[in-house]
Formats: C-alpha cells, structure tokens, sequence
C-alpha cells in the first residue's frame, strides 16, 4: 500500500471514529433528558419536563443530520436516543389530555417512533397507578384506555421476531396488569 494511500485510509478512519464519538455523546444527553422529562411528566412539573425537552430539541437535530453518515454501531445508539426522545416528548403530551404528536411533527423515523411508543406504554400505566394511589381513578381510566387504543394499532403491524415484536408484547402484558388493576378498583366498588 501506498504512504499516501495509508494516510488517507488513517484519516478516514479518524473521521469516521470522531463522528461516531459524538453520535454517542449525543444519544447519551438524550437519553440522560428524556429520562429526567419522564420522570418530571409522570409528578405532573410540567415546567421541568418541558425544560427537558427544550433541551433534547436541538440534540436531536444534530443526530439526524449525523444519521446518515453514521456507522452500523453508532445507528444503535441513535435509535435509543430516538426512543427515547419519542417517549418524553408523547408521555408528556399524554399525561396533559394532549394528542400524540405524530412521527412527523417529531421529525423521526418510523420504526424509532413505534419502538417509543411502547416505551411509552410502560410509563402510562406507572402514572395510572400513581393516579390510583392519589385516588384519581379518572386520570387511570383514561390511561388504560390510551394503553387499549395503541394496542389496537400495534395489532396492525406486519411484527417479524425482533425487538418491535417484543416491545409488543410487553404492551400486551402492560395492558392486561392496567385492566386487572381497574376490574380489581371496579370489583371493590372504588370505580
């Protein structure tokens, strides 16, 4: 090989490393922001969640403008963070009594938003609890009917044996403990 040759392939490979650096860097704030505007959304600080978000916002820009460069190891990790993102931002909505925002107002893919939004069925059912918990039995209702009504949808995906089927079928047991948990509340005669 050629000096020159092995500089160039040095160099490329430099590039490539860096990059793939700051895709997990990034993915990792992400992550670290969604994790805190969940946790803020489901104690119902709004305010703090949507400092989150605002946070996440840019992060996510840089992410997808890097996406298609990106290596095969760095594509895993923006998929997380796009989860992720797709979680804090639709559980937030949710838990206000606002629609999901769609896939395209949040500017990412499919298969990350779907994934999110299983994501997101474990955190509704966590703030259904807490809700019965604070005798707001209301608030659990509309829960698992949000959990009942995504089920329906995922019911419609061509699933093939990988993690989207797995993530759907813990939808389908997060569904069943909500349900149980509400015939449980209705039996005693608290709903």
């Amino acid at each position: 090989m050629k000096e020159q040759d092995w500089k160039r392939l040095l160099e490329d490979f430099e590039k490539s490393e860096s990059q793939r650096e700051k895709i997990v860097q990034l993915s990792r704030e992400v992550i670290q922001h969604s994790k805190k505007s969940i946790y803020a959304s489901q104690r119902h600080d709004f305010e703090e969640a949507k400092v989150w978000i605002d946070k996440i916002k840019p992060l996510i820009k840089q992410i997808l403008l890097l996406k298609k460069q990106a290596s095969a190891d760095a594509q895993g990790s923006i998929r997380v963070a796009l989860q992720e993102y797709v979680e804090a931002v639709t559980l937030y909505n949710v838990v206000q009594g606002k629609e999901i925002p769609s896939h395209h107002k949040l500017g990412v893919d499919s298969e990350s938003y779907i994934l999110g939004l299983c994501d997101l069925v474990g955190e509704l059912g966590r703030v259904g609890v807490h809700r019965i918990i604070n005798n707001d039995y209301k608030t659990a209702i509309r829960m698992q009917k949000i959990v009942h009504d995504l089920y329906g949808k995922f019911m419609h995906l061509n699933l093939r044996n990988n993690e989207l089927r797995k993530k759907v079928d813990g939808v389908k047991w997060e569904l069943k403990k909500i349900e149980d948990v509400i015939l449980q509340l209705k039996i005693a005669g608290r709903i």
